[in-house]
């Protein structure tokens, strides 16, 4: 079970001002770069699936 989770739950930990900034962004500007940046780096935290 350990083994399945932590190939599916990020590592990373997201702090409420960095998803104001990506909202903001997003919002203000409709400049989506933040949350595809944040997108990449959760998805880097995720280790890869077992073959």
């Amino acid at each position: 079970m350990k083994a399945r989770l932590a190939r599916h739950n990020p590592i990373l930990v997201i702090i409420r001002s960095e998803i104001e900034a990506v909202w903001g962004a997003i919002a203000e500007l409709d400049d989506w770069e933040p949350f595809n940046t944040l997108l990449r780096r959760i998805r880097s935290s995720v280790e890869p699936p077992l073959p």
